[in-house]
């Protein structure tokens, strides 16, 4: 586990679920928490690509931040964010439309449970238009 939120800043009292990958999404959260936000990263199980990696951006982007193993992968694991839903501010996550359906993320979903969340969703190119299905990583090459 990593170390906890800031008590000071003007983001004290801010609840937020870090449930991306890679760089974006975690960068917005550490943030957040920089500013006194508490934040629980969620990593899958066996760690965070960047933890397990040894990557020198691990330390970035879990600083200020709880982490907690969760299996977005599983029914139980989303059915666990959706029961956080009702009790944090924010949301953050990196999935592609369909991949929200799927899971049961979208933002009718997570909205009916939390009227006040803001869910954060950082794709390459949007939620929708000609694109919104593509993952940058295909197109970063």
């Amino acid at each position: 586990m990593t170390s906890g939120a800031s008590v000071h800043g003007p983001l004290k009292g801010l609840r937020v679920i870090d449930a991306a990958s890679l760089y974006a999404g975690p960068f917005i959260s550490t943030v957040l928490a920089d500013h006194g936000a508490d934040v629980i990263k969620i990593e899958p199980p066996g760690g965070d690509p960047y933890r397990v990696s040894g990557s020198p951006l691990w330390p970035i982007l879990a600083r200020g931040k709880q982490s907690m193993t969760l299996d977005l992968r599983s029914e139980a694991g989303c059915d666990v964010l959706r029961s956080l839903a009702a009790h944090v501010d924010v949301i953050i996550v990196n999935l592609l439309p369909p991949m929200l359906e799927k899971r049961g993320l979208t933002w009718e979903r997570l909205s009916a449970i939390n009227p006040n969340l803001v869910l954060v969703c950082v794709t390459s190119f949007g939620l929708d238009g000609p694109n919104a299905e593509a993952s940058g990583l295909r197109h970063a090459r």
